[in-house]
């Protein structure tokens, strides 16, 4: 009651310099709450693995949809299916797929032989999202233990945290207008614009949280930079080397292949419209996909797409101014 009483009684510039270091403290303890958040923990990443799986750098840089988009490379890669118009189509003279692994052969499946489809098409077939929930599964495990993805769990409490902060800053500043008002004093102005930016302020912060956490980060620029020769296309095509190439997109993604032979798949996968699909999926998918297990196609195209393994040979892991304000209380 008396620091209710201190405060309707303070006088205006008084005031406003007491609601302007508490608006600043407040908006120093939120930026350190969300670098909290997505720092993970310390100690030595993950080490760049011998034997990488494409997939598994693929689910970490972008997500469910950037594993779907690798293993759809590879089934065009392998002439499994061809392109035709915008879509795709099962290839008449391709290879038997009989020789394909479960994964791969769900989403083969998905396409037609006649019909020309879309990407975004295949991701209306449940059996192909729960085998890609299957695929990823390992995958999410593998980076919740090394906190490499931002967790949700602290995103939800930092969220409670940055509420309760600028709800409680706006009471403070609520509750003197009001009183100012109450007694006559109407020249508030200027405390009305403090209390609008700091909401702004206050709510832009944590708005979007990276689904990597910065030590994800690093160790995603770790393995680029470990496979940087990856980038160099006509030395993958010169020595026809397949896991190279299946590897290259895991680590960087479908940019690398925006000119060339593969430019049509880079167009198809980073088209607004299939950016849409996919986050009308993730929506659709929600309570199935936890851990943050997806992401959109433009989210993870920022680190590339994912890269191929799966049913492949490549990687064995793969399993395949205060005046103004001076009538504020006083």
């Amino acid at each position: 009651m008396d620091l209710i009483n201190f405060i309707a009684n303070m006088r205006g510039p008084k005031f406003l310099s007491f609601y302007i270091t508490l608006a600043g403290v407040s908006v120093i303890i939120i930026v350190i709450a969300k670098y909290w958040v997505e720092k993970g923990r310390s100690g030595p990443l993950p080490p760049v693995p011998s034997e990488p799986d494409p997939l598994e750098i693929g689910f970490l840089r972008g997500g469910l949809f950037e594993v779907f988009n690798q293993l759809l490379f590879e089934l065009v890669h392998r002439g499994f299916l061809n392109r035709k118009a915008d879509g795709l189509v099962q290839a008449r003279r391709g290879p038997s797929p009989r020789h394909l692994d479960k994964s791969m052969r769900r989403i083969f499946d998905a396409f037609d032989k006649d019909k020309v489809l879309k990407p975004k098409d295949a991701l209306k077939d449940k059996k192909v999202m729960k085998e890609l929930e299957s695929i990823c599964a390992p995958y999410i495990e593998w980076a919740k233990r090394e906190e490499l993805l931002t967790p949700r769990t602290r995103i939800n409490n930092f969220k409670i945290l940055r509420n309760t902060i600028v709800l409680s800053v706006l009471a403070v500043g609520g509750f003197k207008l009001f009183t100012a008002l109450s007694r006559g004093r109407h020249n508030v102005g200027f405390l009305v614009l403090l209390m609008i930016v700091f909401a702004v302020i206050g709510w832009s912060i944590g708005g979007n949280f990276s689904r990597l956490s910065r030590r994800g980060r690093r160790y995603i620029e770790n393995l680029q930079l470990a496979f940087a020769r990856l980038e160099d296309q006509e030395s993958i095509w010169a020595e026809r080397d397949d896991e190279a190439l299946l590897l290259a997109y895991g680590v960087f993604g479908a940019s690398i292949f925006a000119v060339g032979s593969y430019a049509f798949f880079h167009d198809m996968v980073h088209h607004a419209a299939y950016d849409a699909a996919m986050a009308s999926a993730s929506a659709a998918y929600a309570d199935h996909l936890t851990d943050w297990s997806w992401s959109s196609s433009s989210c993870g195209s920022s680190w590339g797409s994912s890269g191929g393994g799966c049913g492949s040979s490549c990687g064995s892991s793969c399993g395949s101014g205060c005046g103004g304000c001076g009538g504020c209380g006083g």
